[in-house]
C-alpha cells in the first residue's frame, strides 16, 4: 500500500482493501480524539500503532484519513513529511551503496538482461505468462 496518493480508483481500491486487512477498523475506531490534536501527537500515534500492527507509517496515516479520523489536511501534512523522510532514507541509501558497488538487484538485472525482461514484462502484459512463472528462481 502505497497510502501516499489515492490517484486512480483501482489504487484506492487496492489500499481500502490492504487497510481493513492489515488495520481493524474497529482498532483503529480508539483514536476519535486524534481529529483535533497538534500534527505532533497524530505523527507519534501513527508512529505507535505502525509499529504495533508492522505496517508503515503512511498506511496508517492513509486508513485514520479514509475512516475520518484526521482530516485531509492533516493527512496531506503528514503524508509530505513521510515521504520527505522516504527520499532522504533512499539518498542515504545510494551514497552507501555507491561505497560499495552496485546493489544486489542491479546485478540481477544486468545478468538477465534488458531484451529478457522486456519480454516477460510484454509476455505478462498479455497474460501469456504468469508471474509465477516469470520470476526466476535462481540466476
Amino acid at each position: 500500500m502505497s497510502g501516499s496518493k489515492a490517484g486512480t480508483p483501482v489504487e484506492i481500491f487496492c489500499n481500502d482493501v490492504a487497510g481493513r486487512v492489515l488495520l481493524p477498523a474497529a482498532e483503529l475506531a480508539q483514536q476519535y480524539d486524534l481529529r483535533d490534536a497538534p500534527q505532533a501527537e497524530v505523527i507519534s500515534r501513527i508512529a505507535a500503532i505502525a509499529a504495533n500492527r508492522q505496517v508503515s507509517n503512511s498506511m496508517v496515516a492513509y486508513k485514520l484519513f479514509r475512516d475520518g479520523l484526521i482530516s485531509h489536511e492533516m493527512w496531506a501534512a503528514v503524508t509530505s513529511l513521510y515521504r520527505q523522510q522516504w527520499l532522504q532514507n533512499r539518498n542515504a541509501a545510494r551514497v552507501k551503496e555507491n561505497d560499495r558497488g552496485p546493489s544486489y538487484y542491479v546485478v540481477r538485472r544486468h545478468r538477465l538482461g534488458d531484451r529478457l525482461l522486456k519480454l516477460s514484462r510484454r509476455m505478462l502484459t498479455e497474460g501469456a505468462l504468469s508471474p509465477s512463472k516469470a520470476a526466476p528462481s535462481s540466476v
